[in-house]
């Protein structure tokens, strides 16, 4: 049983090993061809079948990434689109209301929250650009 393991283990490492290069290769094939540093000798030396697959499996998984890395980029511009419109929204609604609530913000929270469900923000964050709004009010006067 042992001697088959080790013999299994033995065979799994020499694929591995295969494989590992052949990903080498594929890297090497994509970034000297990208680049147009290799002739048509010194890539047909570098090709082969395993090569090819690895290669294929390299421009997939660069294609994943790319679009992931596009998607999050996308996805934080999103994000802060809404931010800035959800303040927005809050500092007018702050300019015709704040008066009413001197010195209980937790309440002019609460009743923005009721007032303004479109913005789609919780009680915490309406509560905390009440506070830098009251900050950046007594500062200018």
């Amino acid at each position: 049983m042992n001697e088959k393991s080790s013999g299994i283990a033995g065979l799994y490492k020499i694929m591995q090993a295969q494989l590992d290069e052949d990903k080498k290769t594929a890297k090497l094939i994509f970034l000297s061809v990208t680049s147009k540093s290799i002739t048509k000798e010194e890539l047909s030396e570098l090709v082969s079948p395993e090569a090819i697959t690895q290669l294929i499996f390299f421009c997939i998984d660069l294609t994943k990434s790319s679009r992931a890395v596009v998607n999050q980029l996308k996805s934080k511009q999103e994000a802060k689109e809404s931010r800035a419109k959800a303040q927005g929204i809050l500092e007018s609604w702050l300019d015709g209301n704040f008066s009413k609530y001197k010195g209980y913000l937790n309440n002019c929270a609460d009743d923005a929250v009721y007032e303004l469900p479109k913005i789609g923000k919780s009680w915490s964050w309406i509560r905390k650009e009440i506070t830098a709004y009251a900050k950046a009010k007594k500062q200018v006067q």
